[in-house]
């Protein structure tokens, strides 16, 4: 045979005596069709191995089966070299496609008297889901195992016909869950499906009876067993480790239907109106597989609908995905039904015309496995910005939390400015009513000359009692050091005016220029007070405007921080006085220092002393220093 190697695809392979060829890790293969004729007529010719004429309208296939042909011969050239994909590592899928009654259900199942007993032996009428069954386990390795899942599409609602609980609101209009493959694209598996473990061929055969029996099928005119939804059993072969090996998808589509044609059989107009709905179902679900067909053919197609259908839907990796698809068109040859056989015969030579990239899952995993690696090292650099975006978010809320605790004292420091100037707006009112007061005392003393005899009026004060010059409150005063009075007091005279003062109050003035003295002082301790209060206003208004500068500007390594919802600096009330007082251009304005009188060492250097004294401090206290 001069070296050559058998594709797995001749019709006599198990009598083939050329060496079978292993399979490619990775390949680009196209869709393999296959017609296969339920009667002939004079419109219809065959032309082995693949022409088919239908009024003369030529096809091209991969292989045509007529009435005569056997489920082996079928199987053999249509299904098997699947069988030997899956079983090396590859997913398959197997699609009977054609219109009602034409024999798609025989071409997947066999005979009525074949499903009945589908766990027993082969026998001729089985058809292709059994014969790959038993070839797909007689060719599994040691440790790999087998699940079989089956589903039916029923009015576009995806039915799980393996779930224990079946038709008890369970395992029925199961949702669609996308995952990513891992050879590249998508898929969409039914969310909640069973999977039963087979331990043989004959365990695939019963579970298969079992489900079958919960598909629904209704008496037609084309066909007295007709499946009113799709049917798919799907066997995945697993490996020792658990990791998917291949998987074999099979497919007993329903069949399109003409209402005209094919009629439901059952009596009464509920019946008819539920298979009226379940015709409009099917025919929208292979319109939308046609369509899907269409669009994977053509080149350059942008867009697939694989989402118009639950069925395009579910079979997307089939289709268009890492897997290797062949399918089989039913086709009925009667006069009358010419045009669905044309209809059908079309579809297959588009899907011929789909070319698909085909990875063994075992390549799919090793391939995946660096991009597996990247997107871990992706995700924990994803991580760690995250955590350093949430350190950052800490620190700008600690951040945050001291700036409200400096505006806080700020605002603290401001409302005590403000108390202090209403104080000292409050004494300087007092203190020039008393000013007023006293001038026109003054006055009335001057023009009234019984003022003078006042002193003696009161009590017998002779003028040489007054043995001191003092200062209280701000007033002179005269002292009668030598009249008894109350323990801790004495009189004294201020103005005419003769009372009883605290000696703690008093300070001892000596002669007219310590007098003056006192004077000057407390008149610089006034201004110095003032300058203090001026100093503190404008170092509060340098805080605030660094602080608004801190919050209004943007860090280096962070965000623009607020800090609080609707504080504005310019808003407070108490900023206006405070950058009035502060102004260079009305210090610029203010008077110079008023010079100091005579003796101006000797009252600077009692400075300490008037400022005490004016706090409050005690005589005692002035004159030791303290």
């Amino acid at each position: 045979f001069n070296g050559a190697l058998c594709d797995g695809r001749c019709v006599a392979r198990r009598r083939c005596r050329l060496p079978r060829a292993e399979a490619s890790p990775s390949m680009s293969e196209s869709i393999f069709v296959y017609s296969r004729l339920r009667s002939v007529s004079n419109e219809v010719e065959v032309k082995p191995p693949g022409a088919v004429t239908v009024k003369n309208v030529a096809f091209t296939m991969n292989g045509v089966f007529n009435e005569d042909a056997k489920q082996a011969d079928v199987y053999d050239q249509a299904a098997a070299p699947l069988v030997e994909r899956v079983l090396a590592g590859f997913n398959s899928t197997m699609l009977a496609y054609g219109q009602t009654g034409s024999g798609k259900t025989y071409t997947m199942l066999g005979s009525e008297e074949a499903k009945a007993n589908l766990d027993k032996e082969l026998g001729e009428e089985h058809g292709i889901i059994p014969r790959a069954s038993k070839q797909l386990f007689a060719g599994l390795r040691d440790g790999q195992t087998v699940q079989v899942s089956y589903v039916e599409v029923y009015n576009d609602s995806i039915n799980d016909m393996l779930n224990p609980s079946y038709g008890k609101e369970k395992g029925m209009n199961l949702p669609l869950r996308e995952v990513n493959m891992q050879a590249g694209g998508k898929a969409c598996v039914p969310d909640g499906l069973t999977r039963s473990p087979a331990k043989d061929s004959a365990d695939v055969m019963r579970l298969i009876a079992k489900g079958d029996n919960n598909r629904v099928v209704a008496a037609m005119q084309m066909n007295p067993r007709s499946s009113r939804g799709h049917g798919i059993v799907a066997l995945h072969v697993v490996d020792r480790e658990g990791e998917p090996y291949g998987r074999l998808t099979l497919c007993d589509l329903a069949g399109m239907e003409s209402s005209k044609k094919s009629a439901a059989v059952d009596a009464g107009p509920s019946s008819l109106a539920i298979r009226k709905e379940e015709a409009k179902r099917i025919n929208i679900s292979l319109l939308a597989l046609s369509s899907v067909v269409s669009v994977l053919a053509s080149k350059g197609a942008s867009r697939v609908p694989y989402r118009d259908s639950k069925l395009t839907r579910i079979l997307q990796d089939s289709l268009g995905g890492n897997c290797q698809c062949a399918i089989v068109v039913t086709v009925r040859c009667e006069k009358e039904n010419l045009e669905e056989a044309i209809n059908t015969l079309r579809f297959a030579q588009r899907a011929a015309a789909i070319k698909v990239q085909i990875v063994s899952n075992a390549e799919a995993r090793a391939n995946a496995r660096p991009k597996a690696a990247k997107l871990a090292e992706e995700l924990e650099a994803a991580r760690s910005v995250m955590a350093n975006f949430e350190d950052q978010l800490a620190s700008a809320e600690g951040a945050k939390a001291q700036l409200l605790a400096e505006v806080q004292t700020l605002m603290d420091e401001m409302q005590l400015l403000q108390r202090d100037n209403a104080r000292r707006e409050t004494e300087a009112a007092k203190l020039q009513q008393q000013n007023h007061l006293a001038e026109d005392s003054k006055k009335k003393e001057k023009n009234d000359p019984l003022g003078r005899v006042k002193m003696e009026a009161v009590a017998d004060f002779e003028p040489e009692d007054a043995k001191e010059t003092s200062m209280f409150g701000g007033d002179i005063v005269e002292v009668f050091t030598k009249k008894p009075a109350p323990a801790g007091w004495w009189y004294a005279d201020n103005g005419g005016k003769i009372g009883l003062v605290p000696q703690s109050f008093l300070v001892e003035l000596e002669g007219d220029a310590d007098i003056a003295e006192v004077v000057w002082l407390r008149t610089r301790v006034y201004e110095l007070e003032e300058e203090n209060r001026v100093l503190r206003q404008r170092d509060l208004m340098h805080k605030m405007a660094a602080l608004s500068s801190r919050t209004g500007g943007e860090a280096e390594d962070g965000p623009k921080m607020q800090l609080t919802e609707g504080f504005q600096m310019d808003q407070l009330e108490v900023f206006a006085p405070i950058q009035e007082a502060a102004s260079p251009a009305k210090q610029s304005q203010s008077e110079p220092e008023p010079a100091a009188p005579p003796r101006v060492k000797k009252a600077k250097s009692r400075l300490g002393s008037a400022l005490l004294f004016s706090r409050g401090g005690s005589a005692r206290n002035v004159r030791a220093g303290k």
